[in-house]
């Protein structure tokens, strides 16, 4: 009796899957999902009709109707459509495997893209300073720019990294503090140079401002020609510590990607991209202020995280899956696990795997399916 019991089980977690894997391929809303009469069949043998075995068989947030042999996902499908941020009503809590915590179905955050911007009024950015000028202008404007958080830096006469702290525009969510940097910046290149100083002090105060907000994505975006100046020679080799700087950021827990954007030919720059985990964007010697206004958003789509923060005290069940308007997927034990994987545990967070991050943007929901609670 026991063999088949197993038998019947294991049918039973067969057939689930097929069906959450079509329902995955058909991109099925909530509202639409309907598990067919044999499930709960088999469920009932193996079971004897159990209303907890049953609702293990449904889709998070469905109320499981043995007698019509359906998920009522009615619930969900209201909230779906309404918007909701609470990613569904959440699945009757119970307790883990073993007597574990209890696990249920939580709303999950999208990392919100914080940039520390450096900006380069020095004046051998002049010939091009008028386009950066404008364009960082558009950009700071530009839609889908609202909803970062930007602090901003500008290059300076003094050679002490502490007299660039704090920022002079600190970290805000735009469009809150256009006003406060369209303030800081002047109209014309001024004549201090001075990469390095202003440049440490970003890294120094990004990496302070990550460990502080750990629900943020935190970057340097540097905007230069990075032709050395007074204080840069203070340091002897200037390209390496220049480069020194991004890439202990980068190495730094939490990481600090260093961007760079940035006209004319300088191997430098590139270096300093390369060390901050990036890539350089370069300016056309005739850069417009459209040219610039393109390579931030480049910058923009690629600072964007994919990373989803856990709630305070949660960890993961073994079978946990994020859903995204409605779509279940699978979470891999890390990036290798992406070819079978929608996501990924990263350190005390979730990562979507490249082919899924697209699909956070825009998204109404995003919920964690077996969420258990670990707090004291």
């Amino acid at each position: 009796m026991r063999r088949l019991t197993d038998d019947l089980e294991r049918a039973a977690a067969r057939v689930l899957r097929a069906l959450r894997e079509r329902d995955a391929r058909e991109h099925r809303s909530a509202g639409q999902m309907m598990w067919l009469p044999g499930m709960f069949v088999i469920g009932s043998l193996v079971a004897c009709a159990d209303r907890a075995t049953i609702g293990a068989l449904c889709p998070v947030g469905c109320e499981p109707r043995p007698e019509q042999g359906v998920c009522d996902c009615s619930p969900v499908r209201a909230s779906h459509d309404a918007g909701a941020s609470d990613g569904g009503r959440s699945a009757d809590a119970g307790a883990a495997p073993g007597g574990g915590p209890a696990c249920t179905s939580q709303p999950l955050t999208r990392k919100r893209l914080d940039l520390v911007v450096v900006f380069d009024d020095s004046a051998s950015l002049a010939p091009w300073y008028l386009q950066v000028y404008e364009g960082f202008r558009a950009f700071i404007r530009d839609e889908a720019t609202s909803g970062i958080g930007m602090g901003v830096l500008r290059f300076g006469d003094s050679c002490n990294t502490q007299d660039y702290l704090p920022p002079l525009v600190p970290v805000a969510t735009l469009p809150d503090n256009i006003g406060a940097i369209d303030a800081l910046l002047p109209a014309g290149a001024l004549s201090t140079n001075s990469t390095l100083p202003a440049l440490a002090a970003a890294e120094q105060y990004a990496q302070r401002w990550a460990a502080d907000h750990p629900q943020a994505r935190v970057a340097v975006l540097l905007l230069t020609d990075a032709s050395p100046g007074g204080c840069d020679g203070l340091s002897g080799n200037y390209d390496a510590e220049a480069a020194r700087l991004a890439g202990a950021a980068h190495a730094s827990a939490p990481s600090i990607d260093t961007y760079v954007v940035a006209p004319g030919s300088f191997e430098l720059v590139a270096s300093i991209a390369r060390a901050g985990g990036t890539q350089l964007q370069r300016l056309p010697i005739t850069a417009t202020s459209d040219d610039v206004l393109a390579a931030l958003r480049v910058v923009r789509g690629a600072a964007t995280s994919c990373e989803l923060a856990l709630p305070p005290g949660a960890s993961l069940a073994p079978d946990a899956e994020v859903l995204v308007d409605g779509r279940a997927f699978a979470i891999g034990p890390d990036s290798a696990a992406c070819e079978r994987a929608g996501f990924f545990r990263a350190d005390a967070n979730i990562s979507a795997c490249p082919r899924t991050c697209g699909l956070l943007d825009g998204a109404r929901q995003i919920a964690l399916s077996g969420a258990c609670d670990r707090s004291p």
